[in-house]
């Protein structure tokens, strides 16, 4: 039995000891947690547009739906009970817009605590900067008013719904040199970005996009 006891030893000192992470690795998840911060921002602002005409129309359907019971008029009730429930459901049901936008804003953060320690665990010799993509054209990228570096990020530059105070923009994005000096559109960190994806879907050659990202990296 001792011996047993003895041999699992090793084990469990490495199960103690933390996973260091490779920078290339590091990069990845960095990329990973600011697309999805990205996309939870996205669904905020498609949720909260949303709300306005649903509470519009919930009025409107529960007014009707008030008359047909002072009616008594079961054909009425049903109809417009069925449509009063269905547009309940697509505000407070479990996919409705107050559902997803509760859950985005919650996930937003949980980003927040999982990106920042990422970003402190970089190499100093490895120096990405954030920028937004204001818009996307065949002739090219139009890019946020401004940049940051990711050690210049703090939290207050982030708001509760996964905006970063780098101007207007529909995408948010991540760029870096690799230590040869060059800009690698094949790294995991970055062919996986929803601007990267939907640039080359509508034609952005790859010169195009080194040569927007090399002026600000």
């Amino acid at each position: 039995m001792a011996r047993r006891i003895r041999s699992r030893q090793p084990d469990e000192s490495s199960a103690d000891t933390p996973r260091v992470q490779s920078p290339d690795a590091l990069l990845e998840d960095v990329s990973h947690e600011l697309k999805l911060l990205d996309i939870k921002r996205r669904s905020i602002q498609e949720t909260t547009a949303r709300l306005p005409w649903l509470y519009i129309a919930a009025v409107f359907v529960g007014a009707f739906l008030v008359l047909s019971i002072f009616a008594i008029s079961p054909l009425f009730m049903f109809v417009f009970g069925s449509l009063f429930a269905g547009v309940m459901a697509n505000i407070t049901g479990p996919i409705g817009a107050l559902t997803l936008r509760r859950k985005a804003y919650q996930e937003v953060m949980d980003v927040r605590e999982r990106l920042f320690p990422m970003m402190a665990k970089l190499p100093a010799e490895i120096s990405p900067v954030l920028f937004g993509v204001a818009d996307i054209r065949m002739t090219g990228l139009q890019l946020s008013s401004s940049t940051l570096k990711f050690r210049e990020l703090k939290e207050s530059m982030m708001d509760t719904k996964g905006g970063i105070a780098i101007g207007f923009y529909k995408y948010v994005g991540m760029a870096f040199r690799g230590l040869d000096g060059q800009i690698d559109l094949g790294h995991l960190a970055l062919r996986r970005q929803d601007w990267l994806v939907r640039a080359r879907l509508k034609g952005v050659s790859d010169a195009q996009i080194v040569e927007a990202l090399g002026s600000i990296v």
